[in-house]
């Protein structure tokens, strides 16, 4: 992911500015909390990865855990765009379930 976003039209340089430094600071704290943990990762660790300031990651967020909120929600939207993207050309529901190699014939469990 590019921390620097691109503004919509008639988003102003500022607003684009300002969802760039959220999606940093989401970046950022995705990778420390699945290194580290939750527990393990303090908010100068993400402060100090982003290289923003204490009040900009407030600025966004009130806190750890909203923080963490919102990296889950991106992980999530992620695994959900992915998962559309795999499933978009499938005949059916099995089709994606079957190893390659069983594609075009019985599936053993169905034998």
């Amino acid at each position: 992911m590019s921390f620097m976003t691109e503004p919509s039209p008639g988003m102003s340089k500022r607003a684009a500015q300002g969802r760039a430094t959220r999606e940093q600071l989401i970046e950022v704290a995705t990778r420390l909390f699945a290194e580290r943990g939750y527990e393990d990762t303090s908010i100068e660790a993400v402060l100090a990865a982003a290289g923003v300031s204490r009040g900009a990651l407030y600025h966004h967020f009130p806190g750890k855990d909203a923080l963490f909120e919102a990296v889950v929600e991106s992980v999530e939207n992620r695994i959900t765009t992915e998962m559309a993207a795999a499933i978009g050309g499938a005949p059916d529901a099995m089709a994606i379930l079957r190893p390659a190699h069983w594609r075009g014939s019985a599936w053993p469990a169905t034998r």
